[in-house]
């Protein structure tokens, strides 16, 4: 079963490439896939309901009375993705539309996998974004390219090689939402950027993936994920955030059955 888990990991992460050479991207503003946050708690009477529809009750009180396969039922989609990103010099992020290098440049790549719920967020008028609320890994890491056309993307599936003459950089592994004393001692500390410490970061993922279920872990559902609808939205992917917090403490239904 664990080998099957870091295949499909694997096999995840290997078709993410591209075959453009070239390093294109687009501002944060105009950027219309899922983009990681820190992952956010909130409060507030988020209904989750069964399957047929009956309310089972507010997240905060499931996860208070440790009704944990509850909050399991309700993230319920798997989604898994990777995002690879640019500071500028204006201090702008940039977020690569394809996944090749330029030279002499730092990149932030994430790679997440998430147990989770897709949460449209509505404004007066209109549905303005999603989030992905859920639990999962996220394995972060930041790398200095020597060269130019690098495949960034396959620095997870080892298909680019980590070495002193083309790159340098850091890794490091976030548990999101998951607790147990097991999953504590399976979270290595990483730091340098080495095929070792990847192999170990993709090995965990796979470990702390079929922990989900186990009796003795606890699930917290936390915003990971923000998606803006339209580019041309004069509102930000954080401004899509504290919209859906608004909206729960107006008391808007948000995630009615069918929703």
């Amino acid at each position: 079963m664990k080998k099957s888990i870091l295949i499909s990991i694997l096999t995840f992460f290997s078709f993410a490439s591209f075959a453009q050479k070239s390093a294109e991207s687009l501002p944060e503003s105009k950027y219309t896939e899922f983009i990681p946050i820190s992952p956010v708690e909130f409060g507030g009477d988020i209904a989750t309901y069964d399957a047929s529809g009956t309310v089972n009750g507010a997240i905060l009180d499931l996860w208070q009375a440790k009704q944990f396969d509850a909050l399991r039922h309700f993230i319920n989609d798997i989604n898994s993705y990777t995002t690879i990103s640019l500071t500028d010099n204006s201090g702008q992020i940039n977020y690569l539309i394809n996944s090749f290098s330029s030279k002499n440049n730092t990149y932030n790549i994430n790679a997440d996998w998430l147990q989770c719920r897709v949460v449209e967020v509505y404004n007066d008028t209109a549905k303005i974004g999603e989030l992905l609320i859920g639990v999962g890994i996220r394995i972060s890491g930041s790398i200095t390219t020597k060269e130019k056309n690098l495949n960034l993307s396959q620095i997870f599936s080892g298909g680019l090689t980590i070495n002193s003459k083309k790159t340098k950089g850091q890794i490091k592994i976030n548990v999101i939402g998951l607790e147990s004393k097991e999953i504590t001692a399976l979270t290595p500390v990483l730091n340098e950027l080495t095929t070792t410490s990847i192999q170990e970061a993709i090995k965990t993922m796979a470990t702390i993936r079929a922990k989900i279920y186990d009796s003795g872990t606890s699930v917290y559902p936390k915003i990971v994920a923000v998606k803006k609808m339209d580019p041309n939205y004069m509102i930000s992917q954080r401004q899509i955030v504290q919209q859906f917090i608004n909206n729960i403490q107006s008391g808007a239904n948000l995630l009615a059955p069918g929703r």
